[in-house]
Formats: C-alpha cells, structure tokens, sequence
C-alpha cells in the first residue's frame, strides 16, 4: 500500500504508481538528451569511423579532442621474481654447458648449439629489461643477476669469437656487436686495386642504371689494399658509398685479412651496420634491381639466399676477355 502524502509536497520513500510511471519517463528522456548533445559535441566517442580514441587534432577540426589513451593503459605488473630466477638459473646452466663443449674442427652442429645458447641468453636478457621498463622501476635482486648473466655471455662470446673485438684489451661484446647493425639494409662489396675496374662498373650500375636505393660499402684491408685515390673515386659515385677499412673494426693479428683474400668476405659482413646484407663479388653484373633479392621466397623462408658462382680459375677464355673488354669500354678510369 502507497504510503500517505502529509501535506507537505513531498512523497515518503514509496512514490505512487502514476507519479513512479512519470518520474521514469523523464528519466528515460534525460538520458536520451544527453546522448544527443554528446553524440553532437563529441561524435568521435560513439562513431567507430571517427576513431574511437583520437590522440591529436587536425587544423581542420572544430572540436576539441580529448585523449584518453593514457589512462587506458593498463598498469604495468611487477618483476615475477621466482620466475626470473628460474629463468636466469635455467641460462646459466646453459652457458656452464656451452663453455665446457669443446668443438672439434670440423663439428659445425655442435659449435651452432653452442652459438645458439648466447642467442637465447640475448634474448632473455632484451625480454627482461623490456619487463623491468613496462614495470617502472629496477628490482634490484634480479637485475644483479641479469648482470651476471651478462658477463657469463660476454666470457662465453670472447671465448668463442675472439677475433670480434679490436683488441684484447678493448673487447667487443655480443650486444655491442647487435647494436652496430644500425641500418635495416644495404650492399657490401669486398675490393682491392685489382677488381677496382669491376667495381666501379657494378657500383655505377646499380646507382645510375637501377637507381638502387641501398646504400654500398666497399671493403678493404689495410691501405696498402685500396689506393686512397681509389677511394675517392667510389665515394663519388653516390654520396651514400663508402669506403672502409675492414681493420678498424677487426684486430689484424687475429683475423690476418690483409693477405686473406677470399676470408675477408665474412667479417666484411660482420663489420657492415645493415641488419640485411647483400654481399657481392666486385665482378657480379645486375640486370635488375638488386633489391628484389630480399623479396625472394626461398630468402623470405629460411633468412639467405646463395647464387652459384662460376667455376674457380676457369682459365683466360673468351668469356673473360669479352667481359674485360665491356668492362674497359664501360668504365674508364
């Protein structure tokens, strides 16, 4: 039962049946109201084309955009450390079984295992400062034993490629090596004085034919190995060719390139800043652009891509005489 009105203009806590059935209709048309002027003044929050979360205006709007994203996201969690520790134990087991494998010569799996423990332990390392910076802030048990994860990769990476570092006393670790690869793609060709001819003319192909965008270093050892004027020469081809001594990055009584001929091929990829490398002969001859090779699927798939090369010293036959006469003809220099 409704309970009595007093005379006074208000109702007790149990309103009428009419007056309840009135006082919800105008409820129900606020709200409606209000949607409406919303949907006016801010039609980015109910029409998915506008963008529901717009984070800038343009010159164009006449509306004032509110950005909400950063109060959206959601709070960063904690350094789990059990996890981590289990984590960190587990890689150190890894290094202690890395470190005592010795490699025959000639046992390439077993040597590639090994190399793929520091792969993982670089890994595990870049996933837990990754953690630590979403987290906000340093717990400092486990970043003790990220740092002496660190120093066990980096005896286990000298250990392995000692020829990485300049110097004995300037040792060059895993990440310093990963963070040189500061470019995302380019071209390395390994030249001394006696393929500067072909050189020139492949380099010359590929920036003034193919007009390819990536940019070349060209690779010696030592000096005496390109003449200096040799490379002016290729620096003026393109302003984004280059010229480099291979040891200024590697240590020659380690690596031994200056009469290493064909070994240079592999450090000359190590000590280029591209994440993706095109390596070339200085006799190779592009019939198209050279940045097609990276849209290969067979390169796409497994990470490489390898042409078949001539056959060694095939003799001076006509093939060679007639490639050494376009070359003069093309290039004179």
């Amino acid at each position: 039962m409704a309970a009595p009105d007093h005379g006074n203009g208000l109702l007790s806590t149990a309103p009428r049946p009419r007056r309840l059935a009135r006082w919800r209709n105008n409820l129900v048309i606020t709200i409606l109201v209000a949607l409406l002027v919303l949907d006016h003044y801010f039609p980015q929050y109910f029409h998915p084309e506008h963008g529901y979360f717009p984070s800038h205006s343009t010159a164009d709007d006449s509306l004032v955009v509110i950005d909400i994203q950063d109060s959206l996201q959601p709070e960063p969690s904690p350094v789990n450390e059990t996890v981590w520790a289990d984590k960190f134990s587990n890689m150190m087991d890894q290094h202690q079984w890395a470190f005592d494998n010795e490699t025959q010569i000639g046992d390439f799996a077993l040597f590639a295992d090994r190399v793929k423990v520091l792969l993982r332990s670089q890994e595990l390392l870049e996933e837990f400062r990754e953690c630590q910076a979403r987290a906000g802030h340093e717990d400092v048990a486990m970043a003790e034993k990220a740092r002496t994860l660190e120093e066990e990769q980096d005896d286990i990476f000298a250990e392995f490629f000692p020829y990485i570092s300049k110097s004995k006393k300037a040792r060059r670790t895993l990440a310093e090596l990963s963070q040189g690869f500061t470019q995302p793609k380019g071209i390395v060709i390994p030249c001394g004085n006696d393929q500067f001819q072909m050189a020139v003319h492949l380099i010359s192909t590929l920036k003034h034919v193919h007009k390819t965008p990536l940019p070349i270093h060209v690779v010696y050892a030592s000096p005496g190995d390109l003449d200096i004027a040799k490379r002016a020469a290729f620096r003026s081809i393109s302003p984004d060719v280059d010229a480099v001594d291979i040891l200024h990055f590697f240590d020659e009584e380690e690596v031994g390139l200056e009469s290493g001929g064909w070994a240079i091929k592999v450090f000359a990829i190590l000590s280029a800043p591209f994440k993706e490398v095109i390596i070339l002969d200085a006799d190779a001859i592009f019939l198209q652009p050279p940045e097609v090779l990276f849209d290969f699927p067979g390169y796409k798939e497994t990470g490489t891509l390898y042409f078949r090369d001539r056959e060694i010293f095939p003799g001076e036959g006509d093939v060679r005489k007639s490639l050494d006469l376009l070359l003069r003809l093309a290039v004179d220099f």
